[in-house]
């Protein structure tokens, strides 16, 4: 269940590109924790903007509530964050690949 705990201000100000034009983004990539909301609160406002843009959230502590809550607010990865950044262009790779039907030319 999407939480509206997050300041007005901040959602706005993280939130407004992609209410300006929500067509431009193939995924976003979040963290879990930051200043006046969550990563979970940017997923569920970016699932009411735009409903079938993939989320992905990055944490460094992946607690078995983070992974069943994570799915309800529309994040479809979890990365952990001390990962390598090539694990992260992967991620990138692999859910714009999933979610545009377009093959990787690299």
């Amino acid at each position: 269940m999407c939480s509206a705990s997050a300041r007005p201000e901040s959602r706005k100000l993280v939130l407004a590109g992609a209410r300006a034009d929500p067509g431009q983004f193939d995924l976003a990539v979040t963290d879990y924790n930051m200043p006046g909301m969550s990563g979970l609160d940017v997923a569920c406002a970016l699932r009411e903007i735009r409903a079938d843009l993939p989320v992905a959230m990055a944490s460094g502590y992946i607690t078995e509530e983070l992974r069943a809550q994570a799915p309800a607010a529309g994040v479809i990865e979890l990365l952990y964050k001390p990962n390598t950044v090539d694990e992260l262009c992967a991620l990138v790779a692999r859910l714009a690949n999933t979610y545009s039907g377009k093959e990787n030319s690299s």
